[in-house]
């Protein structure tokens, strides 16, 4: 996938999963990402993506983009 952020271009690869697969027909979006904590950007899908059966918990590293499914 590309992203383009402040127009420069990022390639983001994706985990084969029910919330990909969930999420990659909604693209082409544009979305605005909030400051949380100082350290990440977030927005919330709407609607949520299914997640059935996509790992809990992950070690992410400085330039994942995860999904947190409590929100």
């Amino acid at each position: 996938m590309k992203l383009t952020v402040d127009n420069r271009i990022i390639i983001a690869t994706m985990e084969d999963n029910i919330a990909t697969r969930n999420f990659l027909p909604r693209l082409l979006m544009e979305v605005t990402l909030n400051d949380y904590a100082g350290t990440e950007k977030i927005f919330c899908p709407s609607p949520a993506l299914t997640t059935e059966g996509v790992a809990c918990s992950c070690a992410p590293l400085f330039g994942d983009i995860t999904i947190y499914v409590p929100w």
